[in-house]
């Protein structure tokens, strides 16, 4: 999992990005299984103690399936960490097979097969959160560029080509109801 790590502040502290996760440490995932539905902000129960986060995923659930759950909630509570009407000009958004993240990002760059995609202008952390909230084609998106981003080390080049087609999906999609 240390793959794709970067230094602790790769970019330039100026930069908009970096504030990413200086806001707070960056956070240990402890997983349990006994979630009861997909993974959704109004279903989802986080346990935070300090600088631990404990999601709870159904045992039936496959390994992958956690897996893909705790990369959209690593990449939901980046997202809250900016709040609900932060503007995400000049960020892109990068899928790696480590996981879903805004980047540029003080903690972690994005490995070295990750796929990126920028944020049009005008959208907002809101508008990001809605979409990976509500079970529509967007979150189906972002979850299948995911989903293809593990397969990347068996399939590299028609992993990539897929998982990229699935991301500029999710980003389109954010524009697409505005």
């Amino acid at each position: 999992m240390t793959r794709g790590r970067s230094p602790h502040n790769p970019t330039d502290p100026a930069e908009r990005g970096a504030l990413l996760s200086s806001q707070s440490p960056p956070f240990l995932l402890v997983f349990r299984t006994i979630w009861p539905e997909p993974l959704s902000l109004r279903s989802m129960r986080i346990l935070q103690t300090r600088h631990t986060v404990e999601f709870i995923a159904p045992p039936e659930l496959g390994e992958l399936t956690s897996i893909v759950q705790g990369a959209v909630l690593l990449f939901t509570l980046q997202l809250h960490n900016f709040g609900r009407k932060q503007s995400l000009d000049g960020l892109s958004i990068a899928v790696d097979d480590d996981g879903i993240m805004l980047t540029p990002n003080a903690f972690r760059a994005p490995g070295i097969t990750a796929i990126s995609a920028k944020f049009p202008h005008g959208v907002e952390t809101g508008k990001v959160l809605d979409a990976i909230d509500d079970d529509g084609i967007g979150r189906c998106k972002l979850v299948d560029a995911f989903v293809e981003m593990t397969k990347v080390m068996r399939e590299p080049i028609s992993a990539r080509r897929t998982a990229q087609r699935h991301l500029n999906a999710f980003v389109a999609s954010l524009t697409s109801s505005t």
